[in-house]
């Protein structure tokens, strides 16, 4: 059988100091309009219901399609950041972080 490998950008394990790549992420607006366009950390945050129906939509796309990630997610008990997706196959690895407040962590002060 010749199965079609449907690639994505890859997200890197590990990390330090709550960033992947132990800095903050830079604000790289990109303009766009449209169902296409994604928000950057400047833009108010987005609900996790609509990382849902992003994902959704992107399943199997093209690498620019996952750009609608890049931002600000917001979940009942933490929000996820996506700083930076990869823009190709060869491109740099994508940038994820979470922020947990601390009663939700539950690290002792």
């Amino acid at each position: 059988g010749g199965g079609r490998w449907r690639g994505g950008p890859s997200f890197p394990r590990g990390g330090r100091g709550g960033s992947l790549e132990g800095g903050e992420p830079s604000s790289n607006a990109t303009e766009g309009s449209g169902e296409g366009a994604f928000q950057t950390d400047s833009d108010s945050p987005r609900t996790a219901a609509e990382l849902a129906a992003v994902l959704r939509q992107i399943d199997g796309a093209s690498y620019p399609q996952y750009q609608r990630l890049q931002g600000q997610w917001v979940f009942p008990e933490f929000t996820l950041f996506v700083d930076r997706v990869q823009g190709d196959a060869y491109g740099p690895p994508s940038r994820a972080r979470a922020r947990v407040p601390m009663g939700t962590a539950g690290f002792p002060r």
